[in-house]
């Protein structure tokens, strides 16, 4: 199988999960600890709650994904949370490897700092790789849940907006206007939706 093919088959598995509901924001600690404190894999003490996605939540700990939430109890999934925008883009970042990347010291989004923002980081890892943009007035809104048009956004850019098959009752459009693919060296613009 083509490491193409495999990799597509892991983000479908995401995408699945993100479409469900069943994939929940990481740890709540400072940035850095969330990062060094927990190395994969990652054995989630709830997972038996969601029992349609086992398989799945299992390889996102196994894989280290996703990090849970550290309890008294051992590290939480919490299968039925919501995804946060910060957790996606951590999310993906460690789902593309966990790249070398130095933040810059500028921040991209006003209301994304090192100072306030456990995932400064990933986010603009995200944003410096096309993948993850904000709202027209500068802000990211890392807390806010993810919805599922802009969780659609993130994975389309993820896999570098890859042209798609168009049926002939849909638009002959290959990507949105307002979203350039990575390869074009530009960032996303920022929209209402944040993107």
């Amino acid at each position: 199988m083509s490491e193409t093919v495999h990799i597509h088959r892991r983000l479908v598995r995401v995408a699945a999960l993100l479409v469900s509901g069943a994939l929940t924001a990481v740890i709540a600690v400072p940035a850095a600890a969330a990062e060094e404190a927990v190395e994969a894999p990652v054995e989630f003490v709830d997972v038996d709650r969601s029992p349609e996605f086992t398989d799945e939540i299992a390889w996102m700990g196994e894989t280290g994904i996703s990090l849970g939430y550290a309890t008294t109890a051992g590290r939480e999934y919490r299968p039925f949370g919501r995804v946060t925008r910060d957790a996606m883009a951590a999310f993906l970042y460690r789902y593309a490897g966990s790249p070398e990347f130095e933040a810059p010291s500028e921040p991209t989004f006003s209301d994304v700092t090192p100072e306030t923002s456990d995932f400064y980081v990933q986010i603009e890892w995200a944003a410096a790789q096309g993948i993850a943009g904000g709202w027209s007035d500068g802000t990211f809104k890392p807390t806010r849940a993810i919805t599922r048009d802009a969780m659609a956004s993130f994975l389309y850019r993820f896999e570098g907006a890859p042209r798609r098959r168009v049926s002939r009752s849909m638009s002959t459009r290959t990507s949105p206007p307002s979203m350039p693919t990575r390869s074009s060296g530009s960032r996303p613009r920022a929209s209402r939706r944040g993107g």
